[in-house]
């Protein structure tokens, strides 16, 4: 009896374990591969036969993930940190500044108190 009380928590908890990586993990990244590669190569990307193409590559090395979801959220997790707490770059800050003088310019031209006209 006791034995079958272990084996049903085991297969319960190996199957929860799977629907986990296999239902949510695997399938968000997926999508972020396409994305990705969306971004990449936004020519190609205009085709969908190659973007489908794309989701096949994604979803047949989606495994590695699925099968070690803990990992790889934790891996994640970690390197979003590590990302969020570095310095901007000099050509991130140049950027940056453009689109905020950009966006100043526009609103002083929407409420017309722009020294340029």
């Amino acid at each position: 009896m006791t034995l079958f009380i272990v084996l049903g928590c085991g297969f319960g908890s190996i199957a929860a374990y799977l629907i986990v990586g296999f239902g949510y993990v695997a399938p968000r990244w997926v999508t972020r591969e396409v994305e990705e590669s969306i971004r990449r190569c936004p020519t190609l990307a205009k085709d969908p036969a190659e973007v489908a193409e794309w989701r096949r590559d994604s979803a047949g090395l989606a495994w590695g993930p699925a099968l070690v979801w803990p990992l790889y959220l934790l891996g994640r997790l970690v390197t979003n940190r590590i990302a969020s707490a570095a310095p901007l770059t000099s050509h991130e800050l140049r950027i940056e500044n453009e689109q905020k003088a950009k966006r100043i310019a526009q609103l002083e031209k929407e409420l017309g108190i722009g020294g340029k006209s």
